[in-house]
């Protein structure tokens, strides 16, 4: 393949990625598909969600009852719930799936809990990973910029 040709094939599926991406914004909520109404649509059409099964994640501001201050929306949601194997603390995230059954209550049949931490630790194993991939990846293999490929070190 000729280097035009792999610039031509590198650019065409740089724009199929962005159009997945796109795409994959533009699905709206779908149970059938398990795809739930979340933070977004709970906020703007609570009433007419009534009965529904939706999805809700926040940070915990209160945990008897539970409430949850929903992540990038300006609404409090109470999350009850029967499973006892979760005992959140204010400031942990929470994702819960249930149904709304007013517009400030989700009754929960699954309640995930994460401390805050968590996400930190989780970015920094993925960065240190990446890193040690990024590094492993320039010691064994070079660039040739007159044909466009990477070829073993010698």
């Amino acid at each position: 393949m000729t280097p035009a040709g792999r610039l031509l094939a590198v650019a065409l599926l740089c724009l199929l990625l962005a159009g997945l991406g796109i795409w994959a914004g533009t699905l709206s909520p779908d149970p059938d598909a398990n795809r739930f109404p979340g933070n977004s649509e709970v906020a703007e059409e609570s009433h007419s969600l009534l009965g529904d099964r939706v999805t809700v994640a926040g940070v915990v501001v209160a945990t008897d009852p539970l409430v949850i201050d929903v992540f990038d929306e300006p609404i409090e949601l109470t999350i009850s719930t029967t499973a006892d194997s979760e005992n959140p603390a204010v400031g942990d995230d929470v994702w819960a799936h249930g149904t709304l059954t007013t517009a400030e209550t989700v009754e929960a049949d699954r309640v995930i809990v994460r401390a805050s931490w968590e996400v930190w630790y989780m970015y920094l194993v993925s960065l240190l990973a990446g890193l040690w991939v990024l590094g492993r990846f320039l010691r064994h293999w070079q660039f040739d910029p007159a044909e466009l490929v990477f070829r073993p070190r010698q």
